[in-house]
């Protein structure tokens, strides 16, 4: 293993503890699991975390959800509680790019870098739902797009009486997180960076993904090659949304 990838182990073992996120509840990001919550949405950076916990929120704004951490801790911490968890799932050679790019915007420059964080993050991550398969829903990025609404009838089956939704109400609540998401990476990132840390296509981001893939397989081969295994592996297991 080299330098860079055991700097980064450390670093995401050290970041997804439970102790340093009791600690330090708003260092990292995210929300982490306690044992009140009523359901856990996890998955790489880039992977449609955000639009899903928008429409969540927007179906049930009450709705006591841990989200957004990127860690293994949270999935684990999920599973332990006996909380209903889902995991979204993207393929590495767009969510890790994609990641490096928003990394880059949000830190400064440092390709290298940022690319072995999401690649370690990414392999920690899915290595373990792997690992809890039978405990959590594993969805695919591509089929959440495809049918968002499929995601909240799925979460409203894990939770009680309170949480059903209509198809109507399933619908808005989609609507409300596409309307909601570009004025978040507004408000988040600033209208001339936007696009990168933004949550829709766009085809200045899809361009400059192409070119970092291109590092992404010639400077670290093996660590992608590992990430696509665990990928694959992932598409045979997923949750197929009804």
């Amino acid at each position: 293993m080299n330098t860079l990838r055991m700097t980064e182990v450390a670093r995401d073992s050290l970041r997804s503890s439970p102790v340093t996120r009791r600690l330090f509840p708003s260092a990292f990001g995210g929300v982490a699991v306690e044992p009140s919550s009523r359901l856990c949405l996890e998955g790489a950076a880039r992977s449609g975390n955000t639009f899903s916990s928008l429409m969540i929120h927007a179906a049930w704004p009450e709705l006591k959800l841990g989200h957004h951490t990127h860690c293994l801790s949270n999935i684990r911490e999920a599973v332990r509680y006996g909380v209903p968890t889902i995991v979204l799932f993207r393929s590495p050679k767009d969510c890790v790019p994609s990641s490096m790019l928003r990394q880059n915007m949000k830190f400064g420059q440092n390709d290298e870098r940022h690319l072995m964080r999401a690649l370690v993050r990414f392999i920690r991550i899915y290595s373990y739902a792997l690992e809890k398969i039978d405990d959590i829903y594993l969805i695919d990025f591509k089929d959440m797009t495809a049918a968002p609404e499929k995601l909240l009838f799925l979460a409203s089956e894990q939770l009680d009486a309170l949480y059903v939704l209509t198809e109507e109400e399933a619908k808005g609540a989609v609507e409300r997180a596409r309307a909601a998401s570009p004025r978040m990476a507004q408000q988040d990132n600033g209208a001339e960076k936007a696009v990168w840390g933004g949550f829709t296509p766009d085809e200045r981001r899809e361009e400059a993904k192409l070119k970092v893939r291109e590092l992404l397989e010639t400077k670290m081969a093996a660590e992608l090659s590992e990430a696509m295994e665990i990928f694959e592996r992932c598409m045979q297991k997923k949750h197929r949304l009804a």
